[in-house]
């Protein structure tokens, strides 16, 4: 604190805009007033400035200088939080029509058991290495449990109007938020009736509810969720990741581990993903060791398996391009939940990433797309990027793609090292049918194709068929099912 004049404007009739020169340039928050819908212009995630105020210019958001910035109640005006920290005294409501904009590189900290409600337009736009971040101010007093030490209400999309421009959350950490009281489902994140929300290369992580540890989806809403790292959430009932009611979340390349459900009966329904009444759209994803003390192991609850594709899904799930494989993740800091480089995760999301809505970039920054195919999960497996040691083993027999197939399918396998190689395939009783490869093999990535004929030619009846891997003193073998039109 400076205690001295700010100079600001015109405060007596509500201008208080800072004048030219002012000591308090750079502190506090931005707000700007309200104006025509018409004359108003919008703030894009494209631009990293926001809208003038009447009379002023426009100021870039990044980098802020301010150190803290108090708030609660109301937020009626086109309002930027552009200070290291926020501390959020009460509950916070960003009215229909308005827009809250969150800096990166902000550290937003509730003070108390307090929410963040959006009727209007969320925009926190992080980056890789100035992430925002939503978290309580007590974090050591957080525990999973019934009670509200240490957390926080979580942000709330209720009914929101879609006449409202996107919002959008990107590079962000939620994190020990709770839902009690009145409002039981979403622990980080409650959307009921509304979908034009985007949350992108986000950590959602140590948030707790009954129903959806880190997001509750209800009355038809269907936010994106892409690129996320959802981990160590809890719900009590069922969801621990993901709750749905009523409703049609789309999740694409997100990472869903060590989620735990807390159900106190056997017989209590309970998943990581929990879809009642519900279709959610589960994309290149890795969704795995969610436990729960439900009598059947499951991962999704009451999914659909014609939309569910091109995910490591653990206890096995139906759907084209789906596997459950150990995903070989880092487990080092930063990335943890990084791909290794012989992961069976790389190179094995969606072949068609068209109209997934990927950034350009992944959680840690690395580029998205690389050696010409998405991976599942929030991590291209770039070894160079995360700091993941490149040889795990002389080869890995990844997954033929597609499986079950009709007319031909893809055989893959990884080489750390030149080796010799050979590659057949044999049928239920073990006689090799076809080969495929006998030579020797330089390092990186290798894809035969195989359509169902023997080595004359010969198309074979429908079954299940074997590929076997020999490269030097190592082999391995995949199931291959093959159904004739």
């Amino acid at each position: 604190m400076i205690g001295i004049d700010p100079l600001l404007a015109n405060p007596e009739g509500g201008d208080f805009r800072l004048l030219p020169g002012s000591p308090a340039e750079g502190y506090g928050c931005l707000t700007f007033s309200e104006r025509s819908r018409a004359e108003r212009r919008p703030v894009t995630a494209a631009s990293s400035t926001l809208p003038a105020p009447p009379g002023g210019t426009a100021r870039d958001v990044r980098n802020p200088a301010a150190r803290a910035l108090e708030v609660s109640g109301p937020v009626e005006e086109n309002t930027v939080w552009a200070a290291d920290t926020v501390r959020v005294q009460g509950d916070v409501e960003v009215a229909d029509g308005i827009t809250l904009a969150v800096s990166p590189g902000v550290r937003v900290e509730f003070q108390g058991y307090f929410s963040l409600t959006v009727r209007g337009r969320l925009l926190a736009l992080g980056e890789p290495d100035a992430r925002v971040e939503f978290t309580s101010a007590h974090p050591d007093s957080f525990s999973p449990d019934s009670s509200l030490s240490g957390a926080w209400a979580g942000i709330r999309f209720p009914f929101t109007s879609e006449i409202n421009e996107p919002s959008r959350l990107e590079y962000c950490v939620i994190e020990y938020a709770k839902n009690a009281g009145d409002s039981l489902r979403g622990g980080a994140l409650q959307v009921s009736g509304f979908s034009k929300l985007s949350v992108v290369n986000s950590v959602l992580r140590r948030n707790a509810a009954d129903f959806g540890g880190a997001l509750a989806c209800t009355h038809y809403a269907a936010p994106e969720i892409t690129g996320c790292l959802i981990v160590d959430n809890v719900a009590f009932l069922g969801g621990s990741a993901v709750h749905c009611l009523d409703a049609y979340p789309r999740l694409t390349a997100c990472t869903i581990v060590g989620n735990e459900d807390r159900n106190p009966e056997i017989f209590d329904p309970a998943a990581a993903i929990y879809a009642h009444l519900s279709a959610p759209r589960i994309t290149g994803c890795i969704l795995r060791d969610n436990p729960s003390a439900y009598f059947e192991p499951t991962q999704i609850l009451y999914g659909k398996s014609d939309c569910t594709a091109w995910s490591d899904i653990g206890d096995g799930w139906p759907g084209e391009g789906n596997i459950d494989e150990d995903p070989l993740f880092a487990g080092g800091a930063p990335h943890p939940y990084a791909l290794q480089a012989m992961s069976p995760c790389v190179n094995a999301g969606s072949p068609d990433s068209a109209g997934l809505g990927l950034p350009a970039r992944d959680l840690a920054g690395t580029p998205r797309l690389l050696e010409g195919r998405i991976d599942m999960g929030a991590y291209e497996g770039d070894p160079q990027a995360t700091g993941v040691e490149s040889a795990v083993g002389p080869f890995r027999l990844e997954p033929n793609l597609p499986n079950p197939f009709a007319s031909a399918t893809s055989i893959r396998f990884r080489l750390a090292e030149s080796r010799s190689v050979r590659v057949v395939v044999c049928d239920a009783a073990g006689r090799r049918v076809a080969r495929l490869a006998d030579g020797v093999r330089g390092p990186g990535l290798h894809e035969i194709a195989w359509n169902g004929t023997d080595d004359r030619g010969r198309p074979l009846p429908s079954g299940v068929y074997f590929a076997r891997l020999d490269a030097g003193p190592e082999s391995g073998s995949r199931k291959l099912i093959f159904l004739r039109r």
